[in-house]
């Protein structure tokens, strides 16, 4: 896709307004859908295509922990039991999922003026999964993975988030439910990236377990996404009951080799840099991670995802090893 300043610049204009005035005219739970991963995984990037592509409100980070709009939704715990009633909660959370919610945080990506659907894109929501599919009978999820080493390494880069396995480990629930069963690898985690990597398998871990409960629940991987984003696109599509144009499904498709606008958060990188990495980004080209990993690394990367059964999804292997049912 060629780089059209023009075009740039009207997108730029639109994107000021529609985060700010929009019509959010249909609060059915069954207009939302719900985009759910761990951070690092690509979330942005599939929840920008997939707003486009069903003219949705991109909600960002409902539940982020310092800037979600409801203050009490920054001090819930992390996890919540899929059986469990939380009617302390519910009220708020379906307040996000009919779009009632609004907030520059919330909003900030938002590009449609009148909207019928939304999508619900979060990073803070793996433990919570069960419950709310459980909850919101109505409401359709996507959950998507992305090999834990280039997202582990990745984070331990940003210099910004602590581990949270701390957190984990303070929750009773947590704990009776998961955390006990694995507290040999979790007690042996030293470094920060050995502590995000087995936080990285939990949350993973609990959600992947409502597989095969629901067929509201489609997994996704980032890593298909990259080999052949229109393939993976229409199954989404598809399971989301949402028709579009062959011709916007490919042009889609096509952008989907420029970054996110999560790229382009960070204030460190100037802007030559930045319209470095927009001209040269392109996802399809699969970066092989396995040269920054020293071998420690490694090794207690593989060894992690051998305790939690994860290893027949990801290992040293830069593609997913599980096919999609």
């Amino acid at each position: 896709m060629e780089n059209n300043p023009l075009r740039q610049s009207l997108e730029k204009a639109r994107s000021k307004l529609t985060s700010r005035y929009f019509l959010d005219l249909n609060g059915d739970s069954r207009q939302t859908i719900f985009l759910a991963s761990s951070a690092r995984s690509g979330s942005t990037w599939l929840g920008q295509s997939l707003a486009r592509l069903s003219g949705a409100r991109l909600i960002f980070e409902p539940f982020h922990t310092r800037n979600s709009p409801l203050e009490s939704a920054r001090n819930y715990p992390p996890y919540w039991r899929a059986q469990s009633d939380y009617s302390e909660y519910f009220q708020e959370v379906n307040s996000i999922l009919q779009g009632k919610v609004r907030g520059q945080w919330t909003d900030t990506l938002n590009t449609q003026l009148w909207v019928s659907r939304r999508l619900v894109k979060d990073i803070h929501s793996n433990l919570r999964l069960g419950w709310l599919i459980n909850q919101f009978p109505e409401t359709k999820f996507i959950l998507l993975l992305r090999h834990p080493f280039p997202v582990i390494k990745s984070i331990c880069g940003m210099k910004r988030a602590t581990p949270k396995i701390g957190e984990m480990l303070e929750q009773r629930e947590l704990r009776e439910d998961v955390l006990n069963t694995y507290l040999d690898i979790i007690s042996s985690a030293q470094s920060d990236f050995e502590k995000y990597f087995v936080t990285w398998c939990v949350e993973q871990w609990v959600p992947l377990n409502c597989l095969g409960h629901s067929d509201r629940l489609s997994l996704v991987f980032y890593e298909n996404l990259c080999l052949d984003p229109q393939k993976e696109l229409r199954r989404l599509l598809d399971f989301l009951e949402i028709s579009v144009p062959a011709s916007q499904l490919e042009a889609e498709a096509e952008r989907m080799k420029l970054p996110s606008a999560s790229a382009f958060i960070s204030k460190s990188l100037d802007k030559t840099t930045k319209k470095q990495i927009f001209a040269n980004y392109d996802p399809q080209q699969m970066i092989d991670w396995r040269s920054k990993l020293n071998a420690e690394e490694m090794t207690f990367g593989l060894k992690a995802l051998a305790a939690f059964g994860l290893d027949s999804i990801y290992n040293e292997s830069l593609l997913p090893q599980w096919p999609l049912r």
